[in-house]
C-alpha cells in the first residue's frame, strides 16, 4: 500500500496553540499595570520609547544597500 502524504494539522490560530497561552499569562502582570494608564499615556511611553531606539541606533538598511564592508560568504 503506497503512502500519501497529508498536510499537517496546523491550528486555526495563534491563540489555538500552547506557546500563544504561556506568553499571554507572561504578560498578564503586563496587562494589569496598563489598565492602569490611559491609551494616550500609553500611546506616549510608547513614542518616547520609539525615538530613544532611533537616537541609539543607526536605522538598518535593506540588504541590497549596505555598504561593499559587509561580510560575505
Amino acid at each position: 500500500m503506497a503512502r500519501c502524504i497529508s498536510p499537517a494539522r496546523l491550528a486555526q490560530t495563534a491563540a489555538d496553540t500552547p506557546w500563544f497561552k504561556d506568553l499571554y499569562d507572561l504578560f498578564a502582570p503586563v496587562r494589569e499595570e496598563a489598565q492602569e494608564h490611559s491609551a494616550e499615556e500609553i500611546d506616549q511611553a510608547i513614542d518616547r520609547a520609539v525615538a530613544s531606539a532611533r537616537t541609539t541606533r543607526p536605522a538598518r538598511q535593506p540588504a541590497d544597500r549596505q555598504s561593499s564592508t559587509a561580510y560575505k560568504p
